[in-house]
């Protein structure tokens, strides 16, 4: 049957941005880095978008040149995609472990981060790596290391006692 004018502009814009992203030369790398960002951002949910493609995706984002992406962006959301679809889980595991080690160096090296004090500026580094162990977690979860799992799962809501989606996560791995 008819298709919603959604569902056809969502297509439209995936094959225009894997186009671009695919051009073999653009003059600011810069906007290839964002293009991937938004794509990524945009498919890592969606079961529908070929694995293949994903994988390529994700691979792309790691060592894209993006300008203001934290390591949430950069390293979780592919840990987490990949890690869902049960692909390159070895490699999801090293995005997650790489991203905790960014966290910190990304607060530092972002002159657009403003805190008002330094406990805000520990706050959010406790969120920060509270959701790379999230991330690291629902990995291990994936792999089947359960125990690895509970224990980086644990250590989020350690450090992030406000955070919904942790929660959620510990409710999936302990049912």
């Amino acid at each position: 049957g008819p298709k919603s004018d959604s569902t056809v502009m969502r297509k439209r814009y995936i094959e225009s941005m894997e186009a671009f992203i695919a051009k073999p030369w653009v003059a600011n790398p810069t906007v290839r880095g964002q293009a991937i960002a938004s794509l990524f951002y945009a498919i890592k949910d969606d079961s529908m978008y070929p694995t293949d493609h994903l994988v390529a995706l994700a691979k792309q984002l790691i060592s894209a040149k993006i300008n203001m992406i934290g390591a949430e962006a950069r390293y979780g959301w592919p840990a987490r995609a990949l890690s869902e679809r049960h692909v390159e889980l070895a490699l999801s595991e090293k995005l997650a472990r790489d991203g905790l080690k960014q966290v910190g160096k990304d607060m530092d090296d972002s002159p657009g981060i403003i805190f008002t004090s330094v406990g805000d500026k520990a706050d959010a580094l406790d969120r920060g790596e509270a959701s790379m162990h999230d991330d690291l977690g629902w990995v291990l979860y994936n792999a089947g290391r359960y125990t690895a799992a509970d224990s980086e799962i644990g250590r989020a809501v350690e450090l992030d006692k406000k955070s919904v989606g942790i929660y959620r996560a510990v409710g999936r791995l302990r049912i």
